[in-house]
């Protein structure tokens, strides 16, 4: 099981840090949250300060925003 911490972080304030090395593609976690084109994602992330979007492709990302906040 690989060994992460939390830290202080220059983007967030607070992330969490691999405290090993991990093996390329080693799942440390899940994210859940809204699949929607990437149009929808990007004009979701215009003008807020914090978003949480993974672009999966030129067609598909997930929106995880409006789950934690």
């Amino acid at each position: 099981k690989p060994r992460v911490v939390a830290g202080r972080s220059a983007i967030e304030g607070t992330g969490a840090f691999a405290a090993s090395a991990l093996s390329a593609r080693r799942k440390i976690g899940e994210l859940d949250g809204e699949l929607v084109s990437v149009r929808t994602a990007r004009a979701r992330a215009r003008g807020r300060k914090r978003v949480h979007i993974v672009e999966f492709d030129a067609r598909h990302a997930l929106d995880a925003t409006c789950l934690l906040y």
